[in-house]
């Protein structure tokens, strides 16, 4: 936007300038009628002339008075400091109506000699002149007063992000936020990353209790940075997913059943036995040390979802499609426990009822109907649906990797494609499907076989 100045202003340039600057309207039309030599484009030592420092400081008169004098490449400096700084509409209005417009910039790929140039020997000016051009462009005092339909400008804001995304300035200024707190980690090959990763998997437990006492320590700060939160919330979950998969593997040895209790027979009485749904399920009713860890790994992904909401309110929560996901399968798992809890407490009272009254219990009384009732399957249930949802969640840690993440995205937008396929499919399937039943429909009764009447 400014030029480096060649040589500084002489007594009379500067006089000038400061009068620009303050907005001494006297001074400045007294100056421009009565030195005829005076050169309305003289800079001050930060490169700036007299008509950006008026518009910079919002004096809309000055401003009128110089536009005669400027010539056309200051007015459109002039016109984009207005609109990146002041948001003035004024002097954006007077701006535009002397004819200054805003070049959109060329193509991030454009090989003219000029970006060549630019992005070769001094490639930050380059990258802060585009920014520059398209905050002007994108503003809402250009698109107002210039463009008829500001919707045109949709695709240069399109542009514009994937200008940041793909400028080697923006990835490696995002590269150093990914390792902060880690020098030296990004240069390291990677069998030593996943060694890292490997460590941070094992010590997770004390390095979350070192971070939790001792939040500002030389620990509480490794911990603190993007890729160990990273590591470490993977960690977390991957371990999750693990005991998942050891307690299903557990389910194998399968279920203990209760021996039918037989009432010892006196001479001369018959032999009783109780009914066959008298069952307790030894290994799956009480919760094994296994589902205990399984339950607290759930309360603590609860804590940080209350966190997460509690931070960035109920209304951004809900703006993210993925949070229904963590909501739906943390509520699953909460329903599922409290339903093998009342099924572990009611089976409970029913084995103490029925060790008590064994000699004499002949059928199933209303106070141990549980057996038929079982809230265990309810809660099995819910637990395999939320296991499931749990699986699914291993798509938050694939778009991190480079070869998974893009075949994750080309997936999604596949499946959408896929949905609509099948709509049409079904239509034509049903519209068959209709024709053979009414061509077949005059045989139903008088053939036996059953593939001319189903």
């Amino acid at each position: 936007m400014f030029s480096a100045p060649s040589f500084s202003p002489s007594d009379v340039e500067q006089r000038f300038l400061e009068a620009a600057e303050y907005g001494n309207i006297p001074e400045v039309r007294r100056m421009l009628l009565h030195i005829p030599n005076l050169n309305v484009n003289a800079v001050d030592y930060m490169g700036q002339n007299a008509l950006q420092l008026a518009v910079a400081n919002e004096h809309l008169e000055v401003t009128e008075l110089l536009l005669g004098r400027a010539d056309l490449a200051r007015v459109g400096d002039a016109l984009l400091l207005a609109i990146t700084h002041c948001q003035e509409y004024e002097i954006v209005h007077t701006l535009l109506s002397k004819g200054a417009r805003i070049d959109p910039p060329h193509d991030y790929f454009c090989g003219c000699d000029s970006c060549n140039y630019q992005q070769q020997y001094d490639s930050f000016s380059h990258s802060r002149s585009r920014i520059n051009a398209y905050r002007g462009l994108a503003s809402p005092a250009y698109l107002s007063l210039s463009n008829e339909d500001p919707n045109d400008y949709s695709r240069l804001s399109n542009q514009c992000k994937d200008y940041f995304v793909a400028h080697p300035n923006c990835q490696q200024q995002l590269l150093s936020i990914w390792y902060e707190n880690l020098p030296g980690l990004r240069q390291q090959t990677t069998a030593i990353k996943l060694l890292v990763v490997l460590a941070v998997a094992i010590g997770l437990p004390g390095l979350a209790m070192a971070y939790w006492v001792t939040p500002c320590s030389r620990v509480g700060k490794v911990m603190r940075s993007p890729f160990m939160k990273f590591v470490a919330h993977a960690s977390s979950f991957t371990i999750f997913l693990g005991l998942l998969i050891l307690n299903a593997a557990d389910r194998f040895a399968g279920t203990t059943l209760l021996p039918n209790m037989t009432h010892h027979q006196q001479p001369g009485s018959p032999q009783l036995k109780l009914d066959p749904l008298l069952l307790h399920r030894k290994t799956t009713t009480p919760f094994t040390w296994m589902e205990i860890l399984i339950i607290s790994w759930v309360m603590g992904m609860i804590w940080a979802e209350v966190k997460e909401i509690w931070s960035q309110g109920p209304g951004e929560y809900l703006v993210e499609p993925w949070n229904f996901l963590d909501f739906g399968m943390l509520a699953i798992f909460l329903a599922s426990f409290s339903c093998r809890f009342s099924a572990m407490k009611q089976a409970d009272l029913a084995q103490a009822y029925v060790y008590k009254h064994c000699k004499t219990l002949i059928h199933l009384p209303p106070e141990i109907h549980y057996f038929t009732l079982d809230p265990q399957l309810v809660s099995e249930g819910l637990y395999a649906i939320a296991v499931v949802l749990s699986f699914s969640r291993i798509a938050y840690i694939l778009p991190a990797n480079e070869s998974f993440g893009p075949l994750q995205i080309s997936l999604g937008r596949t499946v959408k494609d896929i949905f609509k396929f099948m709509v049409i499919f079904l239509l034509v399937f049903l519209a068959f499907m209709i024709g053979m039943f009414n061509l077949y429909s005059y045989y139903l009764g008088a053939k036996q076989n059953d593939a001319f009447t189903t």
